[in-house]
């Protein structure tokens, strides 16, 4: 599945259908979210499933995330590490045939 932000531009790419294994390597990466660090949880959790990003502010998902000072990424990553939670409860309350 393919999600798309224009504002800025952010692109990237979630399977639509995962294993067992990354989902249970989400869920480990994104545990306890609900303290005091739940977005960087989230956006964690997201890295591991994200197959394609492509974001004008941020190219790298995977820089160290303590060098970086550009006011306007924490915005990016809430919405991506929340649209990938959405997308994996989705997955889980899909109608089963």
């Amino acid at each position: 599945m393919e999600y798309i932000k224009d504002v800025p531009h952010v692109r990237f790419v979630i399977p639509d259908t995962i294993t067992v294994r990354e989902q249970l390597r989400y869920y480990s990466a994104m545990t306890i979210p609900y303290g005091k660090e739940m977005f960087i949880r989230y956006w964690e959790g997201a890295k591991v499933l994200v197959t394609e990003w492509e974001c004008e502010l941020f190219p790298d998902k995977n820089v160290d995330l303590d060098t970086v000072t550009d006011a306007n990424i924490p915005a990016i990553l809430i919405w991506a590490g929340m649209t990938v939670k959405n997308h994996i409860d989705s997955m889980a309350n899909a109608p089963k045939n």
